[in-house]
């Protein structure tokens, strides 16, 4: 929990930035960088997912994913922290939205096949409870897919406080280590860890330098340079995406890319159930 007021201050302030009701998340058509991401991230999804489950997603933002999980015939949830996203994601998908803070909500237990937390765990105060929660309600043999910024990343190791990982609306960032002593607490297998360097990454650096150069309001600045008309966004997606791609190949080999995707799975026999059978 953090007890920091000014944190916390900053925190709900950048919440209300992204996710008030005038947020940039209320757009529909992805971005070419937006794209890339969920390409990337269904790929792994459909490695692991079984046919027509139910999955739980925990902060979808404008829905993307739930979006391609109900294309893919699987039955949707979302918890969504904004009233008012929730109802819109409510609306839009047609979907059951749960709107309040995830880690305080009871939602029964070993009801979903997977479990789906995408750049959310950066972003709450216990992010042990956010895990365990989600441990309960995935049915043993389950999945979890959770992804966060990466503290080991070139983006973060070099440029320093030029990092887009440094946002007052994330309250820590993990390293694989920690991420790994925290899932394995609470008693999930490790299925796959991957870093994946996305071409937006080095472009956020350069973006939020110029910010800071220019003396803009990071938070509500964020996506100026890389917004603009369709087909600019194109055009500068397929040049960074082309540039970039030798050295953003390099980081996800070496555990340097800025993301980092953890593939869990919860046992069909926990820690807690062997150790009451032991004689």
């Amino acid at each position: 929990m953090v007890k920091d007021s000014s944190i916390e201050a900053a925190f709900e302030e950048a919440q209300e930035n992204y996710f008030g009701e005038d947020s940039a998340i209320f757009q529909v058509t992805l971005s070419p960088f937006e794209a890339e991401v969920l390409r990337k991230r269904t790929n792994v999804l459909r490695t692991y997912l079984p046919t027509k489950g139910t999955i739980l997603e925990v902060g979808p933002g404008g829905g993307a994913v739930l979006g391609w999980l109900i294309a893919q015939g699987h039955t949707p949830t979302a918890v969504e922290h904004s009233p008012s996203l929730s109802k819109h994601l409510a609306t839009h998908y047609d979907i059951t939205v749960k709107s309040g803070e995830f880690e305080a909500l009871d939602l029964g237990k070993d009801i979903f096949d997977a479990f789906c937390s995408f750049h959310v765990i950066e972003h709450v105060r216990d992010p042990l409870a956010h895990l365990q929660n989600a441990f309960d309600i995935v049915r043993p043999g389950g999945m979890a897919f959770v992804a966060t910024p990466n503290a080991d990343s070139w983006e973060q190791r070099i440029p320093g406080n030029l990092s887009p990982n440094y946002d007052s609306a994330h309250l820590r960032v993990f390293s694989q280590a920690s991420l790994y002593k925290l899932a394995d607490e609470v008693g999930w297998q490790i299925e796959q860890t991957k870093t994946p360097e996305f071409t937006m990454g080095w472009l956020r650096v350069l973006s939020k330098a110029v910010r800071r150069f220019k003396g803009e309001h990071e938070e509500s600045t964020a996506g100026k340079y890389a917004g603009g008309a369709p087909g600019k966004t194109r055009i500068l997606f397929r040049t960074a995406h082309i540039l970039s791609w030798p050295i953003r190949a390099l980081q996800a080999s070496l555990g340097g890319g800025n993301e980092l995707f953890f593939v869990l799975r919860k046992p069909h026999v926990t820690s807690t159930e062997t150790r009451g059978t032991d004689v």
